[in-house]
């Protein structure tokens, strides 16, 4: 199959030239007819790359995301994926592990092969607390589960509002002693998910015990470790909320581990609702967060932003969050 440089090498020209053709920029009228001519002749199919080319763009949206094994963040990906499948562009997908450093060489690199368009899924060091030398100020960049800053849109998730249903949820049911397990200290999700639960507590005039709050690293075995902390305890909490369905799951490997029975011992709540939630035994309560939307949002702020070219004036996109309810939660032990 030719691409863009075997035509511009059989029309004897560049292949920005081929891509100013294909984009209607500003060529010769003979050369335009050469080119034009080579292109039926070899069948060439233009892609998103090529269009770009003589435009000083691939023709593509950048992508960094902390990991793909997570199923969080391929759900995320696949809503960007699909937003872009009903416009000319395509995906350049780079994977940042949460490496110190990564954010900011993957932006430069992805800048460097002027990608159109940035979407970094929940950041941890644009913004921490100022964007790193090298960040690609002209080009569009929007955070996705994530807090805006001066310069960058973000669009999330209510984390506030998810907390406080899980809150009112537990207390619902009874319950009186509470765990929290969140992600890193510097994780303005966790913390704005556990404001969210504190004020539901508040509200119903319980003070929550700080004792009770353990940082991890969204991992289930960071999760299984934290909770073993918390259940070791003389006064173990009767339910554990954790800030993402990960640490749950080794919340629920803990509880296991020490004989306990979930619900009947122990009430455990995850955050994201990714597919195992559903699976695992019991299945877990969680919160459903709107991530294939999230990417999908994404997209479409950056695709307005590039047609008006400024970005829109809502700089934090707030969407909709709720409970699941399932197996994993009931009223606490007698």
């Amino acid at each position: 199959m030719a691409n863009i440089r075997d035509v511009a090498a059989a029309a004897q020209v560049s292949a920005a030239t081929v891509s100013r053709v294909i984009n209607g920029g500003p060529v010769k009228s003979a050369t335009r007819e050469k080119v034009l001519k080579t292109i039926d002749a070899m069948n060439f199919k233009p892609n998103a790359y090529a269009r770009g080319l003589g435009l000083g763009r691939a023709g593509m949206f950048g992508v960094i995301v902390p990991a793909m094994t997570y199923g969080y963040y391929a759900q995320v990906v696949e809503g960007i994926s699909r937003a872009l499948m009903k416009t000319h562009y395509e995906l350049a997908l780079r994977v940042s592990y949460h490496e110190t450093g990564s954010e900011e060489v993957l932006a430069k690199l992805l800048g460097e092969k002027r990608v159109d368009a940035l979407i970094i899924i929940t950041p941890r060091e644009f913004g921490y607390p100022a964007s790193p030398q090298g960040f690609p100020s002209d080009i569009p960049v929007v955070f996705l589960d994530g807090s805006p800053t001066e310069k960058i849109p973000a669009i999330s998730g209510n984390n506030f509002d998810g907390g406080y249903q899980v809150g009112k949820h537990l207390l619902e049911l009874g319950h009186e002693r509470f765990g929290v397990i969140l992600g890193q200290r510097h994780c303005t999700e966790s913390s704005e998910r556990l404001a969210g639960f504190k004020f539901a507590l508040e509200q119903a005039h319980f003070t929550f015990d700080e004792s009770n709050l353990h940082y991890s690293d969204y991992m289930i075995e960071g999760g299984r470790h934290a909770a073993q902390k918390l259940l070791s305890k003389t006064h173990r909490p009767t339910a554990i909320f954790c800030a993402n369905d990960m640490m749950a799951y080794g919340t629920l490997e803990a509880a296991e581990s020490l004989g306990l029975k979930v619900p009947d011992d122990l009430s455990i709540v995850g955050y994201d609702d990714t597919p195992m939630a559903e699976w695992v035994r019991p299945s877990l309560t969680t919160v459903y967060q709107p991530k294939t939307e999230m990417g999908e949002a994404g997209v479409g702020y950056l695709l307005r932003w590039i047609q008006d070219k400024e970005p829109a004036e809502q700089q934090h996109l707030l969407l909709p969050v709720h409970l699941i309810r399932r197996s994993s939660t009931g009223h606490p032990p007698e």
